[in-house]
Order: C-alpha cells, then sequence, then structure tokens
C-alpha cells in the first residue's frame, strides 16, 4: 500500500488539508498515442495539468499513472509530492479515483480531481474552488461548465469510503451523476469543456506547431 511522504503528512493545522490527485492513468484509445506525453505549448499534458496543482497544493499532489507509467512519471519530474501507479487502469478512470483516494484518506480533508487532458484550466480557477471549499470542507465544490458539473471537483473526506469503492462498472457519466445528486456547490469555468480527445483537439487549442510527443 502506497504511504505518504513523512512532508506529506505534516502536523495537522486548523485549515482544511486538500491534496490535489492528477488522473493521468489512461490508455488514451482514441487519440492514439500515449495522450499524457502529447505536448502543450513545450509541456507534456501530464506535466502541465501536475504543474498547476502543485501551484495550489505544493506536496499535497498526488500523481496517478497507469498507461506507460514510468514514461508519464519522468515526463512530470521533478514531482513535489508523490506518485501513485494504478496497475488496474484498463478498468478506467474510477479505478484510478479509488487509487489515489486509497493513498491519502487518512490524511487529507478534501481531495481536488484533476484529468491531465483538460489543459486550460489554470490555478486560479483552482484557487477559487479551494476557497469556495475551504468556506465549507463538508461539501462537493464542482466546476460548472456547458450546462453541468464536472471536474475539477473537491470531494470531502465524507465521501472518501465512496470513492475508494469505485470500480469499472462506473464509468465517467455515472459518476458525474453522482456527483450532481449530491447538489455540489459550482463554480463556473467554460475553459473546462476543452478536454483532448484526439490529436486534432490538441492542434486546435496550441499556439505553435501540431502536437508532438516525447
Amino acid at each position: 500500500m502506497t504511504r505518504l511522504p513523512a512532508a506529506a503528512r505534516a502536523t495537522p493545522s486548523r485549515d482544511p488539508r486538500l491534496f490535489a490527485i492528477v488522473l493521468a492513468a489512461g490508455l488514451s484509445q482514441r487519440f492514439g498515442a500515449v495522450k499524457q506525453l502529447a505536448k502543450y505549448r513545450g509541456q507534456p499534458l501530464a506535466a502541465h495539468a501536475l504543474r498547476i496543482a502543485e501551484s495550489l497544493c505544493s506536496n499535497r499532489t498526488v500523481l496517478v499513472t497507469g498507461h506507460h507509467g514510468a514514461a508519464v512519471h519522468r515526463a512530470c519530474a521533478p514531482i513535489a509530492g508523490f506518485r501513485v501507479h494504478n496497475s488496474d487502469y484498463r478498468q478506467g478512470l474510477a479505478s484510478s479515483i479509488a487509487h489515489g483516494v486509497a493513498a491519502l484518506r487518512h490524511a487529507a480533508d478534501g481531495v481536488l480531481l484533476l484529468l491531465a487532458d483538460q489543459p486550460l484550466i489554470d490555478q486560479q480557477h483552482l484557487t477559487r474552488l479551494a476557497e469556495r471549499w475551504s468556506a465549507a470542507p463538508e461539501r462537493v465544490v464542482a466546476t460548472a461548465y456547458a450546462g453541468k458539473s464536472g471536474v475539477p471537483v473537491i470531494f470531502p473526506r465524507r465521501l472518501f469510503d465512496d470513492l475508494c469503492k469505485l470500480t469499472r462498472r462506473h464509468r465517467r457519466a455515472t459518476a458525474a451523476a453522482a456527483m450532481r445528486q449530491r447538489r455540489p456547490d459550482r463554480y463556473s469555468c467554460e475553459a473546462a469543456a476543452t478536454d483532448i480527445d484526439r490529436p486534432e483537439d490538441l492542434a486546435e487549442i496550441s499556439t505553435d506547431t501540431p502536437p508532438t510527443w516525447l
């Protein structure tokens, strides 16, 4: 079982402890290559997402790898927090969420879930989510875009057991439906609607050359 580094298990303060989990384990089947390694503005997508997460949570950041995990880890180095490898990554996103939450459930008061394929998400948006959650750390705080609630999203400690029980039958749509049923607080960010499924998606938002890979 993965254990948190001592620095991440520092003496608790009166402020709620938020950890970020960057989900970068997927097979990228529609992309046709290792999507996590495709470059956006000169940086691999996984590393870009991790840097944004670290700007908010520093060493309280978890990188969840799976498909080509070693290469993704190298592309993100150095990392301020730690890595969790999901050997069950073929079971889908739900298994990566479960692995990430299980690694920090006894240290965190809340978890911020981010995907590696939403490159237009910025630090400002994550900071606003965190501020809303810190004011009432028992609630879910989700990103609102395209008329729905989605990721990035912050889940409180009271839901960690549910997150750790996620299995392959929980597709992303099912998880999103469960989140909506909990009536999350929402903060709008239309940039979250841009996710990278195919190389042309990345080419559309790149300002320089077509996507390349490490």
